[in-house]
């Protein structure tokens, strides 16, 4: 069980990730031992009351978990239906008057601040990323066809974007507080072509969880097993007790993959679906057939030994972010030290579509106001669309178009400008900030010269 766990949720979802996966992986799996002690105890209220409370969390935790949580409610009434009708209906109503206790929450506070119920917008968003097309961040109402931005964040120089949000919308980084302030007027449509090629991608990330992390030792271990039961392979009496545990990871593949499936999305759902097959398996007990039944386990007890030396393997790999957290907090520290406060606005050349690596002004708690991004849209970590932007573009542009650079985010308001230098020394006016590879410049508090200007 621990090898399970550790292979199918630790491995799939790195815990230096600044995500909220991890959080929902606590309510799934709370969620899921509710409902297996609703089926060995059919019709109980609290236990019934609580797993609703428990899956209205994960609802606000992310948004994609109520459909998730209605499926693994129908689970519950389908692994209790022996207890006879009247049961499994209690076993369904009383989690949903949970969930909706929880959830109803949320509905409140939306009907509170006066602009309608929702359920949020990140289906609409993620659909436009992901489907359509659209950039992550910067939309100006290209391409035709999907509205236009009622308030986008402001270009404030064209050749090479530069762009400035300083207000309304307050943060460490106000495109990612608040997407749908700066996609208001968005207009998502069909995509067939979309759609084929996502579904395409998400069995590829499928593959992958099995094939690249080291997951297809696992069943293979559980088919051996399966093979030798007491009634080979599985039959729908033996899978029912365990519906709670099965159906939730195909319903997450399900509904991830019509837009955007990663491996973390899923990872909370391995586990549990892993251990319910295994549950499900009953060895025999004649004689004859023991001997071959402990083969088995031994052969399946080889495959996991080697999941658990390869997952520690894997997992050790994110040590190696260690040295990325320490360089935040350096140049955090480091702004501190030159005079840059809490709340003080600075600038960003980025080498991301927007400013998802700065986890540095979250440390120093400044604002980014304005950014000079590589893109707007990425794969991995390969962008796009049109030609590289910030860092490559700014180190390698002409020192006249630096200064006009320079001249535009000093002009935002931004009191100091980071950039994440991997490709050079620190250009004229910048400072290396010790032990990290990045640069700061002071605007006003340089030598114009040092710029190269006339």
């Amino acid at each position: 069980g621990y090898v399970v766990f550790a292979s199918s949720l630790l491995q799939l979802t790195p815990v230096p990730l600044v995500s909220p996966d991890l959080l929902v992986s606590v309510f799934v799996y709370l969620a899921l031992g509710l409902a297996l002690k609703l089926h060995r105890e059919p019709g109980r209220r609290a236990p019934a009351l609580l797993l609703g409370a428990v899956l209205g969390g994960g609802f606000l935790a992310k948004a994609a978990m109520l459909p998730l949580a209605l499926v693994i409610i129908a689970s519950v009434a389908l692994s209790t239906r022996g207890s006879g009708p009247s049961g499994a209906a209690r076993s369904a109503a009383a989690p949903l008057l949970g969930l909706a206790a929880v959830s109803g929450l949320l509905i409140l506070a939306f009907v509170l601040t006066g602009q309608g119920v929702t359920l949020g917008e990140s289906g609409a968003l993620n659909y436009a990323y992901h489907i359509n097309g659209l950039p992550y961040v910067h939309w100006q109402g290209e391409p035709s066809g999907y509205g236009r931005p009622v308030h986008p964040t402001r270009e404030i120089l064209n050749e090479p974007p530069v762009y400035e949000f300083a207000a309304p919308i307050g943060g460490t980084y106000a495109p990612w507080v608040d997407p749908a302030y700066w996609y208001e007027g968005l207009r998502p449509r069909f995509d067939a072509g979309g759609h084929l090629a996502n579904l395409i991608r998400s069995a590829r990330v499928v593959a992958g969880v099995l094939l690249r992390s080291g997951q297809i030792l696992l069943p293979a271990g559980v088919l051996v097993l399966a093979a030798f039961g007491a009634r080979p392979g599985w039959r729908a009496v033996d899978l029912r007790p365990y519906a709670a545990l099965l159906l939730p990871l195909l319903a997450a593949v399900a509904v991830y993959a019509t837009v955007w499936l990663e491996r973390r999305f899923v990872a909370p759902f391995l586990a549990p679906s892993w251990l319910g097959l295994l549950a499900s398996i009953r060895l025999p007990r004649e004689a004859a057939l023991e001997r071959a039944a402990l083969r088995a386990v031994t052969i399946a007890l080889v495959f996991i030994t080697a999941i658990a030396v390869y997952g520690a393997y894997a997992m050790t790999k994110d040590l190696g972010l260690r040295h990325a957290a320490d360089q935040h907090l350096a140049v955090a520290r480091h702004l501190e030290a030159i005079g840059v406060r809490e709340g003080d606005h600075v600038a960003l050349i980025n080498d991301w579509p927007g400013g998802s690596d700065a986890y540095w002004a979250r440390l120093a708690r400044v604002r980014i106001i304005a950014e000079m991004p590589a893109c707007r849209t990425r794969a991995g970590h390969h962008c796009l669309e049109g030609p590289p932007g910030g860092v490559q573009a700014f180190v390698r542009a002409a020192p006249a178009l630096r200064v006009r650079i320079l001249a535009v985010l000093a002009g935002s308001g931004a009191e100091a400008v980071v950039m994440r230098n991997e490709l050079s020394a620190p250009l004229p006016g910048w400072r290396r900030i010790p032990g990290t590879t990045y640069d700061v410049y002071l605007p006003g508090r340089e030598e114009a010269s040092s710029h190269g200007r006339p």
